[in-house]
């Protein structure tokens, strides 16, 4: 990950994490009510570019009803250059605004339309470099940053115990914690970070590897 590198180690926004930013699309269909519906994602410029310049033409005039057609048609148009990243943010936040529209127009809420709901309640948890305070706010659960990866080596590995002690400490044994490693780790570092995790309890490690690493997830 960047993490190797020294000068973008302390912070993910010295590395630009939100350097693309936000796209956020509007739809709006031709009922008497001029119904609109919105979406939100990351992605910035280049994403408004690949919506206002390829994939709008696979959505103006379109039933909102066919929304799996369109996300089916933007999916294969953009495979050349997308399958991942920016294209998948963009086509995202078509989707999303889509099927707001539709829900809207029809008067029910969206899960409604994809089936149904099968609870009452769905427990949230924080993502936070505070868990405790999570803990004070009601969440269900923290997840937190991991602070060191491989490239910090053994004083590193030992910080980043210390913390997950720490926070174990500070919420008590049951409430669950989750760690985010946001895909900077290597296969035998994941693998002692969550062997040095276990007497804490440790719900979820999320994202220790890169994603295309396809061999370091199949072992």
């Amino acid at each position: 990950s960047i993490g190797r590198y020294a000068e973008y180690r302390d912070s993910r926004t010295s590395w630009g994490i939100g350097a693309l930013g936000s796209v956020i699309v509007e739809v709006e269909l031709d009922d008497e009510n001029k119904t609109t519906g919105v979406g939100i994602s990351i992605g910035g410029d280049a994403a408004c570019f690949i919506v206002e310049n390829h994939l709008s033409r696979f959505v103006e005039g379109q039933s909102p009803v066919n929304v799996e057609l369109i996300y089916d048609q933007m999916w294969r148009s953009t495979m050349n250059y997308g399958r991942k990243g920016t294209a998948i943010q963009a086509i995202s936040a078509i989707d999303l605004a889509i099927w707001d529209a539709l829900g809207k127009l029809r008067g029910v809420p969206v899960y409604e339309l994809l089936g149904g709901k099968t609870k009452d309640k769905i427990p949230c948890y924080a993502t936070t470099s505070r868990p405790d305070l999570a803990q004070e706010m009601g969440f269900f659960g923290a997840k937190f940053p991991l602070p060191f990866g491989p490239a910090s080596g053994e004083i590193g590995m030992q910080k980043n115990i210390e913390m997950v002690k720490k926070w174990r400490e500070a919420v008590g044994p049951t409430f669950p914690l989750m760690i985010d490693c946001y895909m900077s780790l290597s296969l035998p570092y994941a693998i002692e970070l969550a062997r040095k995790c276990e007497p804490y309890n440790v719900k979820w490690i999320e994202e220790t590897l890169p994603p295309d690493d396809y061999d370091g997830y199949s072992e």
